[in-house]
């Protein structure tokens, strides 16, 4: 895993988010990279098989982008790694192999293998810093979108 971001230099709201996306969903949630106003997010792995998704590979790791200054920008994006690849071999719509999102992402160890998931994050409640912890079930809505 790539080594977490220091989250004494993120703003207090975006840290409250978080917090509760690690108290809701994602005990283990990590800032792996921060660019510009945007955070990766590794949420956790996925279980693509077990939730019955149509991908070849049977787990990912889940990763969200968000705003730094959130709730007052709206996140864009969720990566994979690896790349999936749906079973039917039809292509998966808005899914880059590369992308200039997921270009500082993908040099970190293991993560070569990258996905991103272009991705606007619509009628996602925004009304308070908590509501990122609203990311994962929002990231895994893309996933299932999928079926």
């Amino acid at each position: 895993m790539a080594a977490q971001a220091d989250l004494s230099e993120l703003p207090d709201a975006f840290v409250t988010g978080l917090n509760a996306l690690r108290q809701r969903d994602c005990h283990d949630a990590e800032v792996v990279l921060v660019e510009d106003n945007f955070a990766w997010i590794l949420l956790q792995p996925v279980d693509l098989e077990q939730l019955g998704l149509p991908f070849k590979e049977k787990s990912c790791l889940l990763f969200a982008r968000a705003p730094l200054t959130f709730p007052n920008a709206d996140p864009y994006g969720i990566a994979t790694v690896p790349l999936l690849h749906r079973v039917d071999d039809a292509a998966i719509d808005r899914l880059h192999a590369s992308h200039q999102h997921i270009t500082n992402l993908a040099k970190k160890p293991g993560y070569a293998d990258i996905g991103f998931w272009s991705w606007e994050w619509k009628n996602m409640r925004k009304d308070m810093p908590e509501r990122l912890g609203d990311l994962f079930v929002w990231a895994l809505k893309r996933l299932r979108e999928e079926k």
